[in-house]
């Protein structure tokens, strides 16, 4: 994936095996970037496990949940919290299990 964004001109920022509260900061460092206000589209891309409505964070597991809800992709990336994506694609690709 990174490997086609960054032949598709795309500047990456890339994070590896976050816990779901690290996947929140990072969302919210992202809709900071200043480089937001001169860009087309942005991509915003998820691997990980999962279940119905959250993407699992690094130490999930039945005794300690470790869930990030999906609904905050959005809120992060709308115009509230990002107005500098303002009327711009947003590409989100999550992959992982529902459940």
């Amino acid at each position: 994936m990174e490997k086609l964004l960054r032949s598709l001109g795309y500047e990456v920022v890339k994070y590896n095996d976050l816990t779901a509260k690290r996947m929140n900061e990072a969302l919210h460092t992202f809709t900071e970037h200043p480089k937001l206000r001169d860009t087309d589209s942005v991509f915003v891309v998820i691997m990980s496990h999962g279940k119905r409505e959250f993407v699992l964070g690094v130490n999930h597991s039945e005794e300690n949940p470790d869930e990030f809800p999906v609904d905050n992709i959005y809120k992060y990336l709308g115009p509230q919290e990002c107005p500098a994506l303002m009327n711009k694609p947003k590409i989100i690709i999550i992959q992982a299990c529902r459940g």
